[in-house]
């Protein structure tokens, strides 16, 4: 009710000065943006780990988590102790919160370590990715409210970065909202595609979303478009049915390192000319992915240990990451 959004409100005012400067910083964005000609000479490619857990869809929410959300959260929380490295997104609070209440104390720690080192990144973190086409606006407040509680009371953290990459359609409402709620960063998918091939074309796909003309710049957000959904690309597909394969001794299976790594580079440069800097996010998961995390991870560790090895000849560098990161030097890439 009420009361509960009131606390919430209470518990990040004080967050709000550490963003403003930002938020000038990010207005300024578009100006800024029609006076640099960058190179694009070496990507930076930012490998984002993550997985989308409806809460309900082909399946009941419990069937999900017992079937499917367990496993991701155990096997990523493993895959993320044993390499530093590695960064992983999590949106949905309704499963972790039920995660979190069957673990014991000594993994609740080691929990709290890997989100305080910035490896698990809580993006969004409320109850759910809300609908934003048939929703009421309390609703989406009620929905967050759970979800943050949540989070900065038991888990430590506050979000400062949400995406929304499944909804069917967008409102400048969430924009407004999570301005107000003081995310520094959003993140969409499901566009017209007539719009998204334009703003590829125009070098658009991130722009300063005014939620709310009336309250100006206190409601701009600085927007990500993905180019090409949520789901991991075919070229890096291990979440999936894609196997990386570096051994020239197995007589039946030959080595394809070489060229799943000249795709996959190949498909970041390629991509990297829809934006204004030499920053691309590839997406590293999908619906339900990562449910055997240890495998999906040591095929991509293996896969960027490649490309880096031969930074120079590929013109790229591979690293993992969050939204937060990408939308850090994304943001202030063109100010150097």
């Amino acid at each position: 009710g009420y009361s509960r959004m009131r606390d919430v409100s209470v518990m990040i005012n004080h967050y709000n000065s550490v963003f403003a400067s930002l938020a000038v910083l990010i207005s300024l964005v578009p100006a800024v943006y029609s006076k640099v000609n960058a190179s694009r000479e070496h990507v930076i490619i930012w490998v984002v780990p993550h997985t989308h857990d409806d809460t309900g869809w082909l399946k009941t929410v419990d069937e999900y988590y017992v079937e499917e959300v367990h496993w991701i959260l155990e096997t990523v929380t493993q895959a993320l102790l044993e390499n530093p490295e590695r960064r992983f997104t999590y949106v949905e609070m309704a499963y972790f919160y039920r995660w979190w209440n069957e673990i014991d104390d000594d993994m609740k720690s080691k929990v709290l370590h890997i989100i305080q080192n910035g490896q698990l990144q809580l993006n969004l973190a409320g109850w759910c990715m809300n609908d934003e086409a048939d929703t009421h606006y309390a609703g989406v407040i009620n929905q967050m409210t759970e979800g943050a509680l949540f989070a900065m009371q038991q888990l430590k953290n506050r979000s400062t970065v949400g995406w929304h990459i499944d909804p069917f359609g967008h409102t400048s409402v969430t924009a407004s909202l999570w301005a107000d709620i003081g995310f520094n960063a959003f993140s969409i998918s499901r566009i017209n595609f007539h719009d998204l091939n334009q703003r590829k074309s125009d070098q658009k796909l991130e722009f300063v979303w005014r939620g709310s003309k009336s309250l100006g710049r206190s409601r701009d957000m600085w927007t990500h478009i993905l180019d090409s959904h949520y789901c991991s690309p075919p070229e890096c597909a291990y979440d999936d049915k894609l196997f990386l394969q570096d051994d020239p001794s197995l007589p039946s299976y030959k080595p394809n390192i070489l060229d799943q790594a000249q795709g996959f580079v190949d498909m970041a440069r390629e991509r990297n000319e829809w934006y204004r800097h030499n920053n691309i996010l590839i997406p590293f998961g999908c619906d339900f992915a990562h449910q055997n995390a240890e495998k999906s991870f040591v095929q991509m560790d293996e896969l960027m240990a490649y490309v880096n090895s031969k930074s120079d000849d590929f013109d790229v560098t591979v690293r993992y990451g969050t939204l937060d990161d990408y939308a850090r030097v994304s943001v202030f890439y063109i100010f150097d």
